[in-house]
């Protein structure tokens, strides 16, 4: 979606419970099963809104993995939040 629409090479998914406004949002924990919610988000926006600083972003890119391959998740919970790379072979998403 992200990259299909030339949006962002760096897509983010984040992860969360409390309410927060940042990304689209996929699925919303209010009208389905789990307790997560999942909003699709880019690199760009987390600059934009300051959540990474733009000296930080080489690092960032050298670090992130190729979104073919892996998932990007930015997870948000009471105890932090931390990106974390799935690879998509353990989604069954390939």
């Amino acid at each position: 979606m992200i990259r299909d629409e030339d949006v962002s090479n760096y897509p983010v998914f984040v992860f969360y419970q409390q309410e927060i406004e940042l990304g689209v949002t996929l699925v919303d924990r209010e009208n389905s099963s789990g307790n997560w919610s999942v909003n699709a988000s880019s690199l760009e926006e987390f600059v934009a809104r300051q959540l990474i600083e733009e000296e930080h972003v080489p690092g960032f890119k050298k670090h992130y993995r190729d979104p073919d391959t892996h998932f990007c998740l930015f997870v948000l919970s009471e105890i932090g939040a931390e990106f974390i790379f799935i690879p998509q072979e353990l989604t069954g998403d390939n």
